[in-house]
């Protein structure tokens, strides 16, 4: 197993200016500030560290420890692939709309709390990217140039593709730049196989092709998500039918009145305790949701949020399987 040999004072120096250089750039838009900490960047020492160059998601040609040590992880999505790929982080960011990590990794691994954070998932601190000096950053494909040019002078950045309808080829790009290929794998043939058993106990209770809406409920009002979705793909994975109808454009609040009509209903928030989840828990008490057919019929679940409204994980994946099968398997 390769050793990390700990920076020198003198790369530690250039990065801490690096970074300096980027975060003034931010402030005051010269984009020659960003250019100046690219090529600052600290000699890597690799005397006795194998490194190997990939190509990542954006088509960048990367060249990165062939085991990552020190890994930071800057997307919740990431993350959770990370995580099931038996890789312990040694600093993350926040979830999507959530004041820690994403809520359903929280309380799954406690200890996250005590790692480096570094805040907003797609516009990171990236001083608080170097105290954790890692000597790889996994960074979502909606990272802004500037912010990756900084991440870039600190270690090795690799950037993945992170989209809901296609998040098992996110899975398989984090574990290339793992180099966890076997593991993700094993994983993936476990999951399919999982997902054949869930399959058939909503057939043997009666429930296939039944049709369920998916709503993500914000301080705003109700999203509701399309087909393309990560959690939509896991439902109809399944065996379920999406609405007959959508409710507007993705990503579109739309009223009350214009959630489709389905056999099924399940509403979340991505952030329960904030203001998404008290505007979820008013509307549930209002007569215009309590109104609605499905609602009405006593078919209507409320879920977690963090883990629904992911653009998708191992862990994610799973428990929306448990959801589906408590709603749909008995």
């Amino acid at each position: 197993m390769p050793v990390r040999r700990p920076p020198s004072t003198p790369a530690l120096a250039v990065a801490l200016a690096s970074a300096a250089l980027l975060l003034s750039a931010c402030t005051a838009d010269e984009p020659s500030a960003s250019t100046a900490a690219v090529s600052a960047r600290p000699e890597v020492v690799t005397a006795d560290v194998p490194m190997r160059t990939l190509l990542d998601d954006v088509a960048r040609g990367v060249t990165l420890p062939a085991e990552p040590q020190r890994v930071m992880v800057l997307n919740e999505e990431l993350l959770d692939a990370t995580l099931m790929l038996g890789i312990e982080p040694v600093g993350i960011s926040l979830g999507r709309d959530q004041p820690t990590a994403a809520a359903y990794l929280q309380d799954r691994k406690p200890d996250l709390t005590y790692l480096v954070n570094a805040g907003l998932p797609d516009a990171p601190d990236v001083g608080a990217v170097l105290t954790a000096e890692p000597d790889l950053v996994l960074a979502g494909d909606a990272t802004t140039p500037e912010v990756l040019a900084g991440l870039e002078a600190i270690a090795p950045t690799y950037v993945a593709r992170v989209d809901g309808s296609e998040w098992t080829a996110t899975l398989r790009s984090v574990a290339e730049a793992l180099s966890r290929e076997d593991r993700a794998a094993t994983w993936l043939g476990g999951y399919e196989w999982r997902t054949q058993q869930v399959r058939q106990q909503i057939a043997d209770a009666g429930n296939a092709g039944r049709s369920v809406a998916l709503v993500l409920w914000t301080a705003e009002g109700p999203v509701v998500l399309d087909e393309t979705s990560f959690a939509a793909r896991v439902a109809a994975s399944v065996g379920l039918a999406p609405p007959g109808r959508t409710g507007g454009a993705p990503g579109a609040v739309v009223p009350v009145s214009a959630i489709p009509v389905s056999d099924r209903l399940i509403v979340f928030a991505r952030d329960a305790l904030g203001a998404d989840g008290d505007a979820l828990e008013a509307a549930m008490a209002s007569a215009e949701v309590r109104a609605l057919p499905a609602v009405a019929a006593g078919n209507v679940s409320v879920v977690d949020g963090s883990a629904w409204a992911t653009r998708g994980g191992p862990a994610a994946a799973h428990l929306v399987l448990d959801d589906l099968l408590a709603a749909f398997g008995a």
